[in-house]
């Protein structure tokens, strides 16, 4: 079962528009849009498992140049 997660992203201001454009690229990326408030930038995630989700957050996500943090919401269902 996949998994989905959106991920709160901060990152540097000078670098926020080149660092959406490159989420907006990534395969396991759904969705991303810059927002006001704690996060500067909010992504959907989509990872075939939660290992997976760990190592986009780890290895891609945080590695782009200019991200200075990220917090990650994954998805629960309700009622199904």
């Amino acid at each position: 079962m996949a998994i989905n997660a959106y991920v709160g992203i901060k990152v540097s201001a000078k670098e926020a528009e080149k660092i959406l454009e490159t989420l907006r690229t990534q395969e396991f990326v759904t969705q991303a849009d810059a927002v006001t408030g704690s996060f500067d930038i909010i992504a959907l995630i989509r990872a075939p498992d939660f290992h997976t989700l760990g190592q986009i957050i780890i290895k891609k996500i945080s590695q782009i140049d200019g991200v200075i943090d990220t917090e990650t919401f994954p998805v629960i269902e309700f009622g199904r």
